[in-house]
């Protein structure tokens, strides 16, 4: 079993800081327990080392708790963070959320860029003046940062937008 296919059978990947709080379903424990079983087969554990850790697959609860009993099994590394795209013939719903999670990484990074620039500018200013000038980057920073978090506290809301926004274009590609 390829390394990298181990994880994408995860409802979601426990590699990912965002996903180690979640619960984890039956599917998930399947996955430890098959990937053990493997390992076990290959001879990479003893039989106490495997019930050990069939065991403690078996009381998992969140997904953090995955890593430990796969880290010497599986690659650990944590996914390359690029663009997810949906898959070609993905549902409305699929292509919603990879592209609400693509916006959210570009508005992250959008915020960060120009806390950074104004930040700096407002750095070279007080230098130049040569006291603290007053910490104006403060209100743009904030504007931006709310907009930001609106999308990152409600997602639902606007991943219902972006689904009757796909779906449109989709009814409109199909008429023309």
């Amino acid at each position: 079993m390829p390394a990298g296919s181990v994880w994408d059978r995860f409802e979601a990947d426990p590699r990912d800081p965002a996903h180690t709080a979640l619960r984890a379903s039956d599917a998930d424990r399947d996955v430890v327990l098959g990937v053990l079983r493997d390992a076990y087969a290959a001879g990479k554990v003893d039989t106490a080392e495997y019930e050990r850790r069939v065991d403690a697959a078996l009381e998992v609860v969140r997904l953090g708790q995955v890593l430990p009993l796969l880290d010497d099994l599986a690659s650990t590394r944590s996914p390359a963070r690029r663009a997810r795209r949906a898959p070609e013939g993905a549902s409305v719903r699929e292509e919603a959320l990879a592209t609400f999670e693509r916006d959210l990484r570009d508005m992250r990074t959008g915020w960060v860029a120009l806390s950074v620039l104004l930040v700096g500018i407002w750095g070279a200013t007080s230098v130049t003046a040569g006291y603290l000038l007053f910490f104006w980057p403060v209100f743009p920073v904030l504007a931006v940062g709310v907009g930001y978090l609106s999308h990152r506290l409600n997602p639902e809301k606007h991943v219902e937008e972006l689904e009757e926004k796909i779906a449109r274009e989709r009814r409109r590609r199909r008429e023309d």
